[in-house]
């Protein structure tokens, strides 16, 4: 697996350092801002093309869940 660096400021404020953090795939990918975009896209491919897309199933229940709020659009 692939590792990501994910820089964070440690405390928020406008002159604090950057930290890096290096965190792994599943992780990366359970972020909640990760999650909508795949929920979106897939959403979006599937109204837009017809097309089914493969969910990865490290987040498929993660993403299922969100396909409620798109079905409202």
């Amino acid at each position: 697996m692939k590792n990501y660096i994910l820089s964070l400021r440690c405390c928020g404020a406008s002159n604090c350092c950057i930290c890096q953090y290096e965190i792994d795939d599943m992780d990366y990918l359970k972020q909640d801002i990760e999650v909508d975009e795949i929920a979106f896209v897939y959403w979006l491919v599937k109204k837009e093309f017809d097309v089914k897309t493969v969910i990865p199933e490290l987040v498929k229940f993660e993403i299922e869940s969100k396909f409620w709020f798109f079905k409202e659009m």
